[in-house]
């Protein structure tokens, strides 16, 4: 018996006898042959008492370490600790708690497919007057294309307009000349580009104007 347990534990700790090295050895599992498997489980009148005894016997002293859960001989063995039991892993994770200020404010919300934003004494310089006369019960779908909609401009995108400005301006204080009389070098020394500012510039009519917001 301590043979075959000797033989388990130097399986658990890695190393043979021998000097032989054993790498991912876990988990592993234990168990007698079949043949001697099936005369314990299967006890009847043609059974050598003497072997069933004996094996009994055996399989309840099979025990890599005092932590194994043995059963019939068999058992399960996750690391180098023995134990049968599939071992747990903690995981700590930190949070912090969200800051929420009681502040008081209003929210305003307005949807639609479109918005018309339109005032009765603005006009818009490149465009004339929108006639909103006669309109108090509300204005039908042939003002609002034939008039409304081309008398007025999409809205603008803060954010988006700020960043075109933002590299123009970076360019223009970083750019340098080959030569006087000369354009200026494609690429400015902090490394902003001539092509980024017209890619930026071809976008703006998707990226920084809102065509579905309109105003007069």
């Amino acid at each position: 018996m301590s043979i075959i347990n000797e033989f388990m534990n130097n399986v658990i700790n890695g190393r043979m006898d021998n000097g032989l090295l054993i790498n991912n050895q876990f988990p592993f599992y234990y168990r007698p042959s079949i043949l001697n498997s099936n005369i314990t489980k299967n006890f009847n009148e043609d059974t050598n008492i003497d072997s069933y005894s004996n094996l009994l016997e055996i399989f309840l002293l099979v025990k890599p370490t005092e932590f194994t859960n043995n059963i019939m001989g068999s058992g399960l063995v996750f690391d180098k600790t023995g134990k049968s039991n599939l071992p747990t892993k903690i995981v700590k994770e930190k949070f912090r708690p969200k800051r929420v200020l009681n502040q008081d404010n209003t929210v305003g919300i307005m949807g639609a497919d479109q918005l018309y934003f339109i005032s009765h004494d603005s006009i818009n310089p490149s465009k004339s007057k929108i006639n909103l006369a006669n309109t108090l019960y509300g204005i039908d779908q042939t003002k609002l294309v034939d008039e409304i909609q081309p008398k007025t401009s999409s809205i603008v995108r803060g954010e988006e307009l700020l960043q075109l400005i933002e590299l123009i301006v970076r360019f223009l204080t970083a750019h340098v000349h080959p030569y006087p009389g000369l354009p200026p070098v494609p690429v400015a020394q902090d490394g902003t580009k001539v092509d980024d500012i017209l890619k930026e510039l071809l976008d703006a009519s998707s990226k920084i104007l809102n065509k579905n917001i309109r105003i007069n």
